[in-house]
């Protein structure tokens, strides 16, 4: 028992006292936890248990049965995150008080049911209990995906926010095909059972923010998560603006209809294998799937900007507001595990099979460009605040579609090494290291790989350089008066990429003959800017 005087704390409950009587017949644990986690989430304080709210000392009921660190366990299971109080049982003219000291927290503390509280005046200047706003728990919320916000329960919100007719419309949606043993066990059940088995209710079946930005009624999204919207524009070639639209509908109704947009269907063109027509879209269905998905998924719902979709004559634009996670960047996401910002909504996104199911949608997205010959994904301008990705759409490149689809199925890194060798003609394992993100010991099993398989050659097996098959080859191209300085500017690229090169070496390049080739690099060593070292030339440094 602890000798405290008490006295200073009975003059009436302030932002920082708060008396709870558990003498009440209805008094319960969950009233201890609730005081608590709104002083936590105001500026700390204590919570004396045993007086009234005029401030009697009556004595605590539970002083009698209990002990200080039973209490204290029981209020970190009860919080999430676990919240540490301290609990002292305190005599006070021979009655048992309980006083637990609870300290400002850094991260906004919830109940284990979801109730986000917060000790404030109310408007009548009296000291409450008060359930906090959307605002005030996502200005509290970390943003480096060390909370999952879309797994948290935001005050005020019941089933009745959610639309089940819609979950019953997805359910069925998904029966009808590619059903597995898994799905028909979730899906066949009521819409309830199915939220909670997708883990987007609570015990007391209130929603979390991943279930009410899926399922959610319109009305009660803008209410609750304002920040939740999509604005759709599609511009004309000229720059005007053709539409220009605003969505709050919940994301299991909204993806699909996305994905259903005339200005995201267009083929751009239609080609012939092996005897049969395939058409090829301007962007592809998993690529705009995947983009979408990301978007919704690693979005930050502390911030205001929501979810932009441009749709420009030959490019998509899609900006999601948050920048990249810590550790993230634009030159690792090939080789960075997958890390939601939302991880309950992102599993649940692949559940209800709008997603894929590995987690790697960015995969997808990079096959899907390089597939019909253009070029990956850009997403250079992304800064802390957002993240932007530029699909470039228009005419595909026929020749190297034919090409790609005559191979088979190239993987992922196979493929952005044979789109960019057939854009930038030739490559070294420094060049095809950074564009697959990866080390050279990896690039060289990929390389070693398409040359086994027969789909690039190899120059100069001391300082390789890659090309696709057959292009390796050319009649000698025509040095003149006009384009002699661009050829000179060709070579001087080329030794500034390999140490030593060899002429013949750089006539097999450049498509030049060897006395071409002598004749530039003559100029070029009178210009003092190149030099021979036995057999080969070098930069003259």
């Amino acid at each position: 028992m602890e000798q405290l005087d008490l006295t200073p704390y009975l003059s009436g409950e302030t932002l920082r006292i708060e008396y709870k009587d558990d003498n009440k017949n209805n008094f319960s644990d969950e009233l201890i936890v609730k005081a608590c986690v709104s002083m936590a989430n105001a500026e700390g304080g204590v919570v004396l248990i045993g007086i009234t709210d005029d401030g009697h000392v009556l004595g605590s009921k539970r002083a009698l049965s209990g002990n200080p660190q039973a209490l204290e366990g029981m209020i970190r299971e009860r919080t999430r995150p676990a919240l540490n109080t301290k609990a002292l049982f305190i005599d006070y003219n021979d009655k048992i008080v309980v006083m637990i000291s609870v300290a400002k927290s850094i991260d906004v503390i919830s109940t284990s049911s979801g109730l986000y509280l917060k000790r404030q005046l109310d408007s009548h200047g009296k000291p409450q209990n008060m359930p906090m706003s959307i605002d005030e728990i996502l200005r509290n919320t970390t943003r480096l995906g060390m909370t999952d916000l879309s797994a948290n329960v935001l005050s005020g919100t019941s089933i009745d926010d959610i639309d089940l007719e819609l979950v019953s419309f997805i359910a069925t949606d998904i029966l009808k095909s590619n059903q597995t043993p898994a799905d028909i066990e979730i899906y066949s059940k009521d819409p309830i059972n199915i939220l909670k088995t997708l883990g987007l209710l609570n015990q007391e079946n209130n929603p979390n923010i991943a279930c009410l930005l899926l399922f959610g009624k319109e009305s009660s999204i803008q209410t609750h998560i304002p920040n939740h919207y999509v604005q759709y524009q599609v511009f004309g070639n000229t720059g005007e603006i053709l539409r220009n639209e605003k969505y709050y509908t919940p994301i299991s109704k909204l993806f699909p209809e996305l994905l259903r947009k005339p200005e995201l269907l267009r083929n751009s063109n239609e080609i012939f294998v092996n005897g049969r027509s395939v058409t090829i879209p301007e962007y592809a269905e998993a690529a705009l799937r995947e983009t979408f998905a990301n978007a919704f998924v690693h979005r930050d719902y502390t911030m205001h900007s929501g979810i932009q979709i441009q749709v420009f004559s030959t490019e998509l634009r899609v900006t999601s507001a948050g920048g990249f996670l810590e550790g993230i960047s634009i030159n690792n996401l090939l080789s960075t595990p997958p890390t939601p910002r939302n991880r309950r909504l992102s599993e649940a996104m692949m559940k209800l099979k709008f997603v894929e199911t590995s987690g790697r949608g960015i995969d997808i997205i990079y096959y899907s460009q390089a597939r019909y010959g253009r070029p990956a994904p850009d997403y250079s301008a992304s800064n802390q605040n957002s993240v932007i990705v530029r699909l470039v759409g228009g005419t595909a490149n026929i020749e190297f579609c034919q090409y790609i689809m005559s191979l088979g199925s190239p993987s992922l890194f196979e493929m952005l090494i044979l789109n960019a060798l057939f854009y930038q003609r030739s490559m070294n394992i420094k060049e095809i290291c950074e564009l697959i993100q990866t080390t050279e010991t990896i690039a060289k099993q990929i390389v070693s790989g398409l040359l086994q398989k027969d789909w690039i050659e190899l120059l100069d097996e001391h300082n390789p350089i890659y090309f696709l098959k057959g292009t390796l080859k050319s009649t000698a191209l025509r040095v003149t008066k006009s384009n002699q300085n661009e050829i000179k500017e060709k070579i001087i690229e080329l030794l500034s990429q390999n140490k030593y090169i060899s002429r013949n070496e750089i006539a097999k390049l450049l498509s030049l003959t060897t006395n071409q080739v002598y004749r530039l690099l003559s100029s070029l060593q009178k210009e003092g800017i190149v030099k021979i070292d036995g057999k080969k030339w070098i930069l003259n440094h």
